[in-house]
C-alpha cells in the first residue's frame, strides 16, 4: 500500500507508527519529471526518509511535470 498525499512530519510519524513503509507527497517533493527523478533522489532526499522510518519513496509516474 502507498499512503498518498503525505504533506507534513506529523502525518508521517503517525503513518510509520502505525506500520506505513511507502509514502508518496508535498513532504517529499512537489511533482517532477521523469528526467529529475534519479537525480532528486540522488541528491536531495533526506535519508531520515528511508533509514530511520523505513520509508521507501514511490517513482511519480512518467508523465508527471
Amino acid at each position: 500500500v502507498v499512503v498518498e498525499g503525505v504533506e507534513t512530519e506529523e502525518q508521517l510519524s503517525l503513518l510509520a507508527n502505525h506500520g506505513a513503509h511507502r509514502i508518496q507527497g508535498y513532504l517529499v517533493s512537489r511533482p517532477l519529471a521523469a528526467a529529475v527523478f534519479e537525480d532528486f533522489v540522488r541528491d536531495y532526499v533526506p535519508a531520515r526518509y528511508a533509514r530511520e522510518r523505513s520509508i521507501h519513496l514511490v517513482k511519480p509516474a512518467a508523465d508527471a511535470a
